[in-house]
């Protein structure tokens, strides 16, 4: 009996090793099997950005075409004119004494009408057929140059000696104020005595005095 109880009693403490063994081994398997998981990163939540604000529309900006009319002359003093009106005049008959058609054309107003444009271009494409031997300004009795004035302007008179007449007739010519003429006046008719205050004849009279 008393082997019999000693082989039960190591039977039950054979047991109890086995069963703790057991547990140990099952903990340590868990234990690994928890130590290869991957822990999964933390997936931070992406930034939503704030939606910008556009920009405020700007009204388109409506361009003004610039205007092409003369500019408003600047008020000179007729002392200031006077000289203008001379070194105008000098300029001109430059030309004119050198048969330049064209750079005598230079000095006056564009022609505005069509018959007044053909009559431009005819004398414009041609040398003049006569030359200076002098010209002088017409002046007053005090050595100032003699005007009368006109819308714009002044009508003035010279003395003009051509190479084709033996004398020496008095030409018009009709200044008016040119912001843009080298001496701010051009000269808008040009014209012997025989076409003198016949204004009615209109644009192509400018250009008679050329003698064409």
């Amino acid at each position: 009996m008393r082997q019999k109880g000693f082989i039960l009693l190591s039977v039950i403490i054979i047991a109890l090793l086995i069963g703790v063994l057991g547990f140990f081994v099952y903990q340590n398997i868990q234990l690994q099997k928890g130590g290869s998981n991957t822990v999964s990163p933390s997936v931070s939540p992406t930034a939503t950005l704030a939606p910008t604000s556009k920009p405020a529309m700007t009204p388109p900006v409506t361009v003004v075409p610039t205007s092409k009319s003369t500019p408003t002359p600047i008020a000179r003093s007729f002392e200031e004119e006077e000289i203008l009106m001379r070194r105008t005049l000098a300029g001109f008959e430059m030309y004119i004494g050198g048969r330049n058609t064209a750079g005598a054309l230079s000095f006056f107003t564009p022609p505005q009408t069509n018959s007044a444009k053909k009559v431009y271009e005819d004398i414009r494409t041609k040398n003049l057929s006569f030359g200076l031997t002098s010209w002088s300004f017409v002046m007053d009795s005090n050595g100032i140059l003699s005007t009368e004035e006109i819308k714009g302007g002044y009508r003035v008179r010279i003395y003009e000696c051509r190479t084709n007449n033996s004398s020496c007739p008095i030409l018009f010519l009709e200044l008016v104020r040119d912001e843009k003429a080298e001496n701010y006046f051009s000269i808008d008719r040009y014209y012997t005595t025989a076409y003198s205050y016949q204004n009615n004849l209109g644009e192509e009279i400018k250009y008679q005095g050329f003698g064409f």
